[in-house]
């Protein structure tokens, strides 16, 4: 539906100023009182005053709030289906509709400072309509939003790709098919980067997505800390026939 959008503005603006003629012009307005003219015409520009405020400069936007959870966690605790590191650090983000419109097909990117070992959906009721994946990878590429694509590692066994697991990523897609008015969804993420061998192919068991590469990674040996401190979000949605695009950095608190 978006796709007519423009279309469909177009033609509701060419019937009010058709509208706007006849009332004009019209033989039989022009054969009565001035007066009863004056109020059609109010009556049509206020027509158009409403539309143009309601529809083409209506603003849907989406907020987001990012922190730092403060919550100590022990080693080897599980987190968000993760065993705890103390070298993690774990970000919460909130995504959330506050105005009256439903937004529908949500497909945004969100793009940490640093890989995560682990994201998952925790809270909000429109939850069980969304999804959080790290990209998929086809080809030997992933894709990453803003139509680009992280490429560069190929692993074939006896002539036969190999699938392999993504153990970490610095950029996840949500979608979701609805978050309804006034709803919001909320997100963990455990931020940290991994040291393991990347030389000998014959000892990757997975690979690692930062920075708009794809690196084949071996036995993790350790973990370090990433100095969190913003993630962007971009992407698209449909809000009452609009296509919104948005595009935001968030400093996280």
């Amino acid at each position: 539906m978006p796709v007519y959008y423009p279309f469909g503005v177009f033609l509701v603006y060419v019937g009010l100023a058709g509208l706007l003629m006849e009332v004009m012009y019209d033989p039989v307005l022009l054969a009565r009182s001035y007066r009863i003219q004056v109020v059609l015409i109010w009556f049509v520009l206020v027509l158009f005053t409403v539309f143009t405020i309601a529809v083409p400069l209506a603003n849907y936007p989406i907020h987001v709030l990012g922190y730092i959870q403060s919550l100590a966690h022990q080693n080897g605790d599980i987190v968000d289906g993760i065993p705890w590191q103390s070298e993690f650090t774990e970000v919460k983000i909130i995504v959330w509709n506050e105005t009256s419109a439903n937004y529908e097909n949500l497909d945004v990117f969100i793009h940490l400072d640093g890989t995560a070992v682990g994201a998952a959906l925790v809270s909000g009721k429109a939850g069980e309509c969304c999804r959080l994946d790290p990209p998929d990878i086809i080809n030997g590429e992933a894709y990453i939003g803003h139509g680009t694509h992280a490429a560069g590692f190929h692993m074939a066994v006896d002539g036969k790709e190999q699938r392999l697991q993504i153990l970490a990523s610095d950029i996840y897609r949500l979608t979701c098919r609805n978050l309804p008015p006034y709803s919001s969804i909320g997100i963990s993420f455990l931020e940290g980067g991994m040291n393991g061998e990347t030389d000998d192919l014959t000892k990757v068991n997975g690979i690692v997505i930062e920075r708009g590469r794809i690196i084949g990674m071996g036995p993790i040996s350790s973990y370090e800390r990433f100095d969190v401190k913003k993630l962007g979000l971009y992407g698209t949605f449909n809000a009452r026939f609009k296509k919104v695009y948005t595009d935001q950095l968030i400093t996280l608190q």
